[in-house]
């Protein structure tokens, strides 16, 4: 298991993606284009399943011909709201994001933007 960060919210943020995709390990799912460097998001692919699209870890995915690919392991892209002040816990951190869920929300995660937080002293 990953360490727990902690990590103080130093800009608010909304989600982009009321609706986010959700896949389940073994699915196979339509590419699209890559993120870049320039856009930000660096090894984020744009992928759709089920007629719902969204932004994929790289990581998570193998390449298929026909455009397609694999995911190998359960995913969601949902992206947690969070006010500036307020406290999170991360479980990972991938491609410019972490996973994880404000203090005392356990059961309430997402992904949160690095750039919208900062790493907490120890």
């Amino acid at each position: 298991m990953n360490r727990l960060n902690k990590y103080e919210v130093i800009q608010s943020r909304k989600s982009d993606y009321p609706k986010p995709i959700q896949l389940r390990k073994g699915d196979v799912v339509q590419v699209g284009r890559a993120s870049s460097q320039e856009d930000g998001w660096e090894n984020w692919i744009y992928c759709t399943n089920n007629d719902i699209s969204g932004w994929v870890p790289k990581q998570i995915l193998e390449s298929n011909e026909n455009e397609t690919g694999l995911i190998i392991e359960d995913y969601t892209a949902r992206e947690l709201e969070i006010t500036k002040g307020e406290i999170i816990v991360s479980e990972k951190e991938m491609n410019g994001w972490v996973w994880g869920f404000k203090e005392n929300e356990e059961d309430n995660k997402g992904w949160i933007p690095l750039e919208n937080i900062k790493k907490m002293k120890e």
